[in-house]
């Protein structure tokens, strides 16, 4: 009878060291707590669908309002692409036409003026040359097979041909070749008198859209009326022009 009652509080006595709280233990900054102790382990953090409906619209709204202002931060903040910063080189004026109204419409090449010097000439029938051009030098890199590389050379400007009707009355082409002729001037330094040209592009309307400006140019080449008496054709009379460069600006 004594061993048993010896043995059963044995028993109460393990069982009272198991349900017992331990004291807490801190290492470094962790605290580590006994299971048995109430309170011990934190609740689980509430589900998804455990929240009011109410609360769950207002977390919704809230994460796509963040969502909504994450987006135009980065689009603000992001580099323009290609496409944008070619439209913003282009500008508004990308398919405008000064010809007319309706987009998309070239411009006309029949109305232009030619002012030399300060002195419009609007006999012209035709220009053309304006045209510039780089040669494109190739480069092969050691151990590529596959493909070279390309540097651009030197730039060149090709020379313009003005063509017009032939006045018998009028020899100012002449003057300017005896001109370019006669060597430095005091106004010009360099080995042939030069003048400046500007050529005008006009709408419609005949008011100006756009001109090139060429620079220091002389005249090379001149070619006469052909004179045929059986044709019954207008005269016409060319001169070709070596410059320096020209230069586009945009009117309107």
């Amino acid at each position: 009878m004594a061993t048993a009652t010896r043995k059963k509080a044995t028993r109460s006595d393990k069982a009272a060291r198991m349900v017992s709280a331990e004291p807490a233990r801190a290492t470094g900054t962790l605290q580590f707590l006994p299971a048995a102790v109430p309170g011990a382990v934190a609740p689980p953090a509430a589900e998804p669908s455990d929240l009011a409906p109410a609360a769950m619209a207002e977390k919704a709204t809230k994460k796509s309002s963040g969502a909504k202002a994450g987006q135009s931060a980065s689009a603000a903040s992001a580099p323009k692409g290609a496409s944008d910063a070619v439209a913003a080189a282009l500008g508004k004026k990308k398919g405008k036409s000064g010809s007319s109204s309706r987009a998309g419409d070239p411009d006309v090449g029949y109305a232009f003026k030619v002012v030399i010097n300060s002195v419009t000439y609007a006999m012209f029938n035709e220009v053309s040359g304006l045209s510039w051009k780089a040669e494109a030098i190739p480069i092969r890199s050691g151990g590529n097979n596959e493909h070279g590389y390309h540097m651009r050379g030197p730039g060149k400007f090709e020379p313009l041909t003005f063509k017009r009707g032939w006045y018998a009355s009028n020899g100012e082409f002449f003057d300017m070749i005896k001109a370019s002729l006669a060597g430095a001037t005091v106004l010009s330094a360099v080995g042939a008198q030069r003048v400046n040209m500007t050529i005008s592009v006009l709408n419609r309307k005949y008011q100006p859209i756009g001109e090139y400006r060429v620079f220091n140019a002389f005249i090379t080449e001149y070619s006469g009326p052909s004179l045929n008496a059986g044709s019954g054709q207008i005269a016409f009379e060319q001169i070709r022009m070596a410059y320096d460069y020209f230069e586009f600006k945009s009117i309107g």
